[in-house]
């Protein structure tokens, strides 16, 4: 860069400069998701031209940074009742000062964790066991399947009478499913052996 200066006298004087201008760096990176239940893994895939980077930051937006160039995946965690979201950056630094940034918001849906208790383990036939749901979180909905063919809907707490006709010892599978109203979802499994019907005779 040159300027040039002359006085109302016209003397004439020329300064030189030289600025030097440094590649210009560009952030770019892709996901494998933007959205979802938590925990939530996020793939990542970084797409900046690494020549000119000397120095990488992953910015989760959930407290942690990761200074690796590729770090893989990030879990995201939400315990909360409601939605939260985080912004995700990627910095890219020269060794000449230069930085360059991208960005995208991540959505996290609630955690819902299904969960129950039993007093009863092995009965006779016709026995009533005590089932004392455990689950927490944004729940929506629950079920509980039997493995008798009953189904119960949006009960927490509940009972069940188990019947065996057979002569051998027949074991039912109790489900319990829990889901959110954006589709997260969690399934608790017990079991109940149930000993062959008896009759007098």
């Amino acid at each position: 860069v040159k300027l040039y200066a002359t006085s109302e006298y016209n003397c004439k004087d020329t300064a030189n400069k030289t600025i030097r201008v440094f590649p210009e760096l560009e952030a770019a990176f892709s996901t494998n998701k933007i959205a979802g239940c938590a925990p939530l893994e996020i793939n990542v895939n970084n797409l900046s031209p690494i020549a000119k980077i000397d120095s990488t930051q992953w910015i989760w937006g959930d407290g942690d940074t990761t200074k690796t160039e590729s770090p893989g995946s990030h879990i995201y965690q939400n315990t909360s009742d409601s939605i939260e979201s985080h912004m995700l950056y990627l910095q890219v630094f020269s060794d000449s000062g230069c930085s360059a940034i991208d960005s995208v918001q991540i959505t996290v849906y609630p955690q819902v964790l299904s969960g129950f208790t039993q007093d009863l383990g092995s009965i006779c036939d016709s026995s009533l066991v005590t089932f004392t749901d455990t689950s927490n979180g944004a729940i929506s909905t629950r079920k509980w399947n039997f493995n008798d063919g009953t189904v119960l809907t949006n009960v927490t707490d509940t009972t069940h009478i188990f019947r065996n006709l057979t002569n051998d010892s027949v074991t039912y599978t109790i489900r319990q499913t829990v889901s959110s109203t954006e589709g997260c979802t969690d399934t608790s499994i017990s079991q109940v052996t149930v000993y062959p019907f008896i009759a007098s005779r």
